[in-house]
């Protein structure tokens, strides 16, 4: 059920994103679209796990690249102090450009560190992503992204390991320098 409100949550967002931008678009004279959001950004990116982090993007143009740093206390039985830390870096590739937003496809590594406890796991999750930017000003970006994610779970204790699949996203600002 979780995972089914997740995806209705994404896809509304991402609507209703496309929309703001499409009538923005219509509404907001630019002097063209080949300036924005370009070079160095630092930014916050929420992971739809709950974790949440400083993000920092380079964007020469066509393409970008995000590094992402997160960092979750989960609540649980007291006096476990359970921490999640998320170390994520993404690519993506701008299939369509207006004066005011930007449509991309890419990929994304992620590795998250859970320690409960004595016990730890680390779950390592690789995903195809989609992106939609709305640039609210030329340097300041609003993202939602969503994606299929495939994870190798390797649990400490265990002798083996787990691999499935889930919907992973975020969403998040940046602003460039």
């Amino acid at each position: 059920m979780r995972k089914t409100h997740t995806l209705a949550t994404l896809l509304g967002a991402l609507l209703t994103l496309g929309s703001v931008s499409a009538y923005a678009q219509e509404t907001v004279e630019t002097s063209g679209s080949g300036n924005l959001g370009r070079g160095l950004g630092v930014g916050i990116q929420a992971f739809f796990t709950g974790a949440a982090g400083l993000s920092i993007t380079y964007d020469p143009g066509k393409f970008r690249i995000d590094g992402i740093v997160a960092f979750n206390t989960i609540e649980q039985d007291p006096g476990d102090n359970p921490v999640l830390l998320v170390l994520a870096g993404r690519a993506f590739v701008a299939l369509h450009e207006t004066a005011v937003s930007d449509f991309s496809i890419g990929g994304g590594f992620e590795m998250d560190y859970v320690a409960i406890g004595d016990a730890n796991d680390v779950d390592i999750t690789i995903a195809a992503l989609l992106q939609v930017r709305a640039f609210i000003t030329t340097n300041v970006a609003l993202s939602f992204t969503g994606g299929l994610g495939f994870t190798l779970d390797t649990e400490d204790g265990d002798n083996g390991v787990f691999l499935g699949g889930q919907l992973t996203g975020s969403a998040g600002a940046t602003y460039f320098f």
